[in-house]
């Protein structure tokens, strides 16, 4: 221990109170540096796992999509414009053409709304006319808006009656609300309805860093404030 203090670059002063105290109290001065070396320590890997994640480990926007079977043609038209977010990682998409044969269809398409961060509803007289997509993953989809859980991002692919529905509380795609099949150029239609989708990943994947932020600033927090609690009713010579 005198050999550690003695190489340490502090001044004469603090060295010969140093040398004064008897083995007991170095003792404990000694566990207690080592603790404070060992919390800086768990604070560089906190920093170090955030830098990380920052970098290279982004989380995946999780997609749904509800739409009718009868509208299929458009979800796959979407798929090949989104396909550029998978290709990045930004999102991991999910549709029922994703069920596996034996699996039992309600309760994994249940299962995927619930996990989801982004809920695309694709509009149509026929989905809205559909009583599945109403009374099931709508519901559920608005549930979890609710509870700020997810975005509902609502596309309308056909001209149809979605302002007289509750669709017409939120922001409707193509921005400017007209169909996608009215469009002259169904390419330009897609774009924007893709440009307008990137903004809702961009604000989640923001939120989500800066969850991951408090939370580490909470761990830093946490492991200081047990160096406070370990000394704060014992005595050290300085």
């Amino acid at each position: 221990i005198e050999t550690m203090i003695h190489s340490a670059i502090i001044c004469d002063d603090c060295q010969n109170r140093l040398s004064e105290l008897n083995d007991k109290k170095k003792e404990f001065l000694y566990k207690e540096l080592l603790l404070l070396l060992d919390v800086l320590d768990k604070s560089k890997e906190f920093d170090d796992i955030l830098k990380y994640w920052k970098s290279i480990k982004k989380e995946k926007v999780k997609i749904f999509f509800s739409y009718a079977h009868k509208d299929r043609e458009y979800l796959e038209e979407f798929k090949e414009y989104i396909k550029i977010f998978e290709r990045n990682e930004l999102v991991e998409r999910w549709d029922d053409n994703e069920l596996i044969v034996g699996e039992k269809w309600d309760y994994s398409i249940k299962e995927k709304i619930y996990s989801a961060d982004i809920i695309i509803f694709l509009l149509s007289s026929t989905s809205l006319a559909s009583d599945h997509i109403y009374n099931h993953e709508l519901k559920i989809a608005f549930e979890l808006k609710e509870m700020g859980e997810s975005y509902v991002v609502p596309i309308i692919i056909k001209e149809c009656l979605w302002d007289m529905t509750e669709f017409s509380e939120f922001q409707i795609l193509p921005l400017d609300g007209k169909a996608v099949n009215s469009w002259t150029i169904r390419e330009e239609a897609w774009t924007s309805v893709s440009r307008g989708l990137k903004k809702a990943i961009d604000n989640i994947i923001q939120s989500k860093q800066h969850i991951l932020e408090k939370i580490n600033e909470d761990k830093k927090e946490l492991g200081t404030q047990k160096i406070y609690n370990s000394i704060s009713d014992k005595e050290l010579i300085f």
